[in-house]
């Protein structure tokens, strides 16, 4: 006795959102940021006046330009992250380059306008008030206790030659 098989047709899937939410895989900021070299190209043959440009050096320049953006992006994100905010402010970059080291002596002259300063570490006493320059002595103080600063006598000063003696 040969059983007989019901076709049973299926229905495709239902098009559009069935209820549930799918996610979307969105692309990294980094893969939507490009520096294109046939711009920085143009811009390097602009100021170069009639000095000849090698094809080569746009595509290393604008890998160089892309690192360092992307660098300072993600430092800057991170800032951003600590505040609990998604949108990135100038304040956001001066702080994520004075926090990274190679940043800093990267951008050491450039002045960030608008957005404040970084700390009061580097600021000459003269220019503190009286507030500040307790803190500043109370951390020092504090430091000082913990063995963190170097003590007055260096190396340099106990290599230094002896007075003769007359």
């Amino acid at each position: 006795m040969v059983k007989k098989v019901e076709n049973k047709k299926t229905s495709p899937p239902p098009k559009g959102n069935s209820g549930k939410a799918e996610k979307r895989a969105e692309p990294d900021w980094k893969e939507k940021m490009t520096i294109l070299p046939s711009r920085v190209g143009r811009l390097i043959r602009k100021r170069a006046g009639k000095t000849k440009v090698a094809l080569a050096t746009t595509y290393a320049l604008s890998a160089v330009l892309g690192y360092l953006a992307s660098e300072l992006f993600e430092t800057s994100a991170v800032i951003t992250d600590l505040k609990k905010r998604t949108t990135i402010y100038a304040r956001d970059l001066m702080l994520a380059v004075r926090d990274d080291r190679e940043l800093d002596s990267l951008y050491r002259n450039v002045q960030f306008a608008d957005v404040g300063t970084t700390n009061t570490r580097n600021l000459d006493r003269a220019l503190m008030n009286d507030s500040q320059l307790k803190r500043l002595a109370a951390k020092n103080f504090a430091a000082a206790a913990a063995g963190a600063l170097p003590s007055t006598t260096s190396k340099t000063a106990a290599a230094a030659p002896k007075p003769l003696k007359k």
